[in-house]
Formats: C-alpha cells, sequence, structure tokens
C-alpha cells in the first residue's frame, strides 16, 4: 500500500477514482457509485478497513474512490464501481445506501434525493 501517494492525492484532489494499484482512472462517462462507508481520520486506518472487505461483482471493474470532508480532517475511502446507466446507478447506489453518485461526464454529484 502507497500511503504517501495516497495522502498527496487527498491533497491535491477534491476527489477521486482509482486503481487498486493507485493509477488514475481513465473512465470518463458513466456513473461512480460507491459500495462502501468507510469514514475516517486516518488514511492508513482506512485502507485497512478497505481491505478486509471481500466484494465479487462480475461484469464490473472495482476501484477506489476517495474524497476529504471539506473543512475537516475526515477521509472517506470506498469500493467504487462505474456503471453506464443513470437508473441502474441510482438503484445500485440505493441498494448499497448511499446519499450520492458521480457523474463522470459532467463532473457533478448526483444526489438520490434529486431525483
Amino acid at each position: 500500500m502507497n500511503i504517501q501517494k495516497l495522502k498527496n492525492l487527498y491533497d491535491t484532489e477534491s476527489g477521486f477514482t482509482i486503481t487498486k494499484n493507485f493509477n488514475k482512472c481513465r473512465i470518463k462517462k458513466g456513473f461512480c457509485v460507491s459500495l462502501t462507508n468507510n469514514k475516517g481520520h486516518n488514511i492508513k486506518r482506512l485502507l485497512g478497513l478497505l481491505y478486509k472487505v471481500k466484494i465479487n461483482l462480475k461484469g464490473y471493474t472495482l476501484f477506489l474512490g476517495g474524497w476529504k470532508e471539506a473543512g475537516s480532517k475526515t477521509y472517506y475511502l470506498d469500493y467504487t464501481i462505474i456503471e453506464k446507466n443513470k437508473t441502474i446507478a441510482l438503484n445500485l447506489a440505493r441498494l448499497f445506501n448511499q446519499k450520492a453518485i458521480y457523474d463522470l461526464n459532467k463532473q457533478e454529484t448526483i444526489y438520490l434525493n434529486d431525483n
């Protein structure tokens, strides 16, 4: 695990989607849906929690999605998938108790209650 590389992402990006090898996601269209709810103040602890979760989804590539809560030192790091269909993405978000999805094409957050 490259903790320093992850810290740099939190410091320079408002949010990010990366591969398990810490490379930036190159997909530009679709909707990011988080499958986990990992929140913490320590990046190393978050990575530890994340790697304890075992997820196997056929047809999806698993990414890591992260962001830092504005005005605080609280970090989030979740398993994320990218779904091409907005309706399916919203349904998956509901299934996994998420508050929002992220539209890669428009670069905006879509909250479930905005539907």
